[in-house]
């Protein structure tokens, strides 16, 4: 296992990260930009502004670029599962499009675009429980260790920011709020294993 381990340091830098970025890249378009997907139609969902009635999203796209994984940690946490804190940075092709309804006269809808979004942050990864028969583990826990760094592009109308300003806010909120309520540690996203 060291033999292994200094080889692997050698060919691939840090041991494990190399080979881990490659499985990123891999589960991105897949399963990261569902789950990027749903938490966007939950935090529209969960809008709320007194000016707006409700607010849809229209088209959603993750882009190609992935996480990028810059440090990592294992935990000893029992014989029954395994436990990482990954740190990234991800800086996403992220393109996604929704209309406001804002309330008034004929309810006028507004159209809004969210693009590149930013994570930067510290994720953990837990793989419980263990076993011996394939894929070796029963689910994988995936949340943020602590609150993460988020930064997205938002305009609205074009860019007419101005008409409806508090939107922008409101809608940064929202996001990070359902980010929290849904994957900041102790919550977690629950992702049984698949024995393909």
């Amino acid at each position: 296992i060291k033999a292994e381990a200094r080889l692997q340091a050698f060919a691939l830098g840090p041991p494990g990260l190399q080979a881990l970025n490659h499985v990123v890249k891999q589960v991105t378009p897949f399963k990261l930009a569902a789950a990027c997907e749903e938490a966007i139609k939950g935090a529209c969902a969960d809008f709320e502004h007194p000016s707006a009635k409700k607010m849809e999203l229209k088209s959603f796209s993750m882009g190609e670029t992935p996480p990028k994984l810059t440090a990592a940690r294992a935990y000893d946490v029992g014989a029954d599962a395994m436990a990482f804190d990954i740190d990234i940075k991800w800086r996403s092709e992220l393109n996604a499009e929704l209309e406001a309804h804002l309330k008034g006269i004929g309810g006028p809808r507004v159209p809004v675009s969210l693009r590149n979004a930013r994570v930067e942050g510290t994720v953990r990864l837990v793989l419980t429980p263990l076993g011996s028969e394939g894929p070796g583990f029963g689910a994988s826990l995936l949340s943020f260790a602590k609150k993460p760094e988020i930064g997205l592009d938002l305009r609205v109308a074009g860019g007419e920011v101005t008409k409806v300003p508090w939107l922008k806010a409101n809608m940064e909120n929202e996001l990070v709020k359902g980010l929290e309520e849904t994957m900041l540690w102790p919550k977690r996203i629950v992702a049984p294993a698949e024995d393909d």
